[in-house]
């Protein structure tokens, strides 16, 4: 099983969960990425910053995916993303398959078309579509026990990906500084299907 742990305003792991999902199309149609929470925010004891967000974004785009993040805009970043976290917890524990599209889908509606996902409304009306109870979206105490997992099995940041005990922080990108601080951004596809191909190939 393919475990992923990721904050949904985190934009490299936008980037990284669209380039596992289409790998996985590949290699193992039907198994699903299990997105787990990892809750940035009580991480670093702060939101993200959105003119930071704009800038790692910023740096994506001219770097490595020039096609994503067309329609992100720096003033529709979420105060808190643990709402919709617990949203897609619960969506896990009846279908990982469903957590999946709501974890991406949730990925899509902020970074490309420029919607705010802490909206309780939204996220309020994609549990009733999806079957789920309404009061999930508040039931944040199950973000609270994943990010503890998640720091007990050695969660460096967002994304970290793991097959059982073998795993592996962000392996799409090549994330460093130049002498001013900023970002420079290359992409490994290879690490990626390399530590997909393994642990799709163990699993099975």
């Amino acid at each position: 099983m393919l475990e992923i742990y990721a904050d949904l305003w985190c934009p490299f792991a936008h980037l990284g969960l669209r380039a596992a999902a289409g790998l996985r199309d590949e290699l193992n149609p039907g198994d699903p990425l299990v997105i787990r929470a990892w809750p940035l925010e009580l991480v670093n004891g702060i939101a993200l910053d959105a003119t930071k967000t704009k800038t790692n974004v910023d740096a994506l785009q001219a770097s490595v995916a020039p096609e994503l993040f067309l329609g992100f805009k720096a003033r529709v970043m979420p105060t808190s993303t643990l709402q919709a976290l617990a949203l897609i917890e619960s969506a896990n524990d009846l279908d990982p398959v469903l957590g999946e599209r709501i974890g991406l889908g949730l990925r899509n509606l902020l970074f490309e078309h420029g919607v705010k996902i802490d909206n309780p409304e939204l996220l309020e009306g994609i549990a009733r579509q999806s079957g789920l109870r309404e009061s999930v979206i508040n039931d944040t105490d199950r973000v609270m026990q994943r990010w503890s997992e998640g720091v007990a099995r050695g969660v460096k940041g967002s994304p970290h990906f793991f097959f059982g005990e073998t795993n592996l922080f962000c392996p799409l990108l090549d994330l460093s500084r130049d002498d001013q601080g900023a970002l420079r951004v290359s992409e490994d596809i290879e690490r990626l299907s390399e530590f997909l191909v393994s642990g799709f190939s163990a699993s099975s």
